[in-house]
């Protein structure tokens, strides 16, 4: 499932800039900028296809600054300050494409040949314009196909664990054997993430 439209999420997201300006890399490279306007689905059509799936695409806001605690008190505050002046000074508070941001760790695709091969050159030029993988597929997907089945969709959930703790706990009493990990599924657990295969024993 997707985390949602980009500017669901806050400044303090590290890729969250980085997202933005991969839409404006003439600034820097001028005509030898990733044409992703003949690429991508148009913007409008986009916005539409989207708002099947409850994601409403919104500009820019000072508010979205704050951190997820309502707090410039994050590492970085400033430099995202920065960027923020620099957006608004050349009138870029209006989001360039509706940027979708999720987990992109599992997906399935379709074997629509017609529809793959768009999807697949739009992947493309997403790679040259070094768009955020977590953003680049969550948006190219839902834009691309015309049906997307989520996790909220289908009664199932991955389980994801971000700290060491957390970790140990789930993979400890397993002893590392992947043949333990593949049996220890809870009932309708969709994926296990992170799973590093080179720390697992066959």
């Amino acid at each position: 499932d997707p985390w949602g439209v980009i500017t669901d999420l806050t400044a303090e997201w590290s890729n969250f800039m980085p997202s933005v300006n991969a839409f404006y890399l003439k600034d820097l490279l001028k005509h030898n900028a990733p044409k992703w306007q003949k690429s991508f689905l148009d913007k409008e059509t986009a916005i539409i296809k989207l708002r099947q799936y409850d994601l409403e695409a919104i500009s820019i806001k000072w508010t979205h600054l704050f951190d997820r605690n309502k707090s410039y008190h994050y590492p970085h505050f400033y430099n995202r300050l920065k960027n923020f002046i620099q957006l608004k000074r050349k009138g870029r508070f209006q989001l360039p494409y509706p940027l979708v941001s999720g987990y992109s760790d599992t997906f399935v695709i379709p074997n629509q040949p017609e529809i793959l091969k768009i999807f697949l050159q739009r992947l493309e030029v997403s790679r040259q314009m070094r768009l955020w993988v977590e953003t680049a597929l969550p948006t190219l997907i839902l834009t691309s196909f015309d049906k997307v089945i989520m996790e909220r969709d289908i009664g199932w959930r991955g389980s994801t664990y971000w700290d060491q703790q957390s970790l140990d706990k789930r993979f400890n009493h397993m002893d590392y054997l992947l043949e333990n990990l593949l049996v220890d599924f809870g009932e309708r657990e969709l994926f296990i993430h992170p799973v590093k295969l080179s720390k697992w024993k066959i």
